[in-house]
């Protein structure tokens, strides 16, 4: 008796491949898509996600420390400290203003005007 080979049960179209356009332009279509959201919200939401993520740095350097991490500790310290001091003051450059009174305080109290 001969056993008979299991077959994959079969995939759907759009699993397979049939449902997408597989070509070059395509590709660079989603690719130019990507960069140019990415590129936007940058733009946008720049100076804020700096601060944030430097902000979230500054927690994660703790959670490293707290755990013995020290080498960790001191370089999540060190990088939140530089995006958050960068966020700051690109967002008192594009506005004119600092965000809060302690960055005043702790950052150069001086914002220099932007060519536009």
């Amino acid at each position: 008796m001969t056993a008979v080979a299991a077959q994959p049960p079969h995939l759907p179209l759009a699993a397979a491949g049939g449902g997408s356009h597989g070509g070059v332009l395509a590709a660079l279509v989603g690719i130019a898509g990507a960069v140019a959201v990415a590129a936007w919200i940058l733009y946008r939401y720049g100076p804020t996600l700096a601060r944030v993520a430097g902000i979230a740095f500054w927690w994660a350097g703790w959670a490293c420390g707290s755990q013995g991490g020290f080498g960790y500790m001191a370089f999540l310290l060190i990088l939140g400290t530089a995006l958050w001091v960068g966020g700051t003051k690109w967002y008192a450059r594009r506005r004119g203003y600092w965000p809060s009174r302690i960055s005043a305080r702790l950052l150069d109290r001086r914002i220099r005007p932007t060519s536009q």
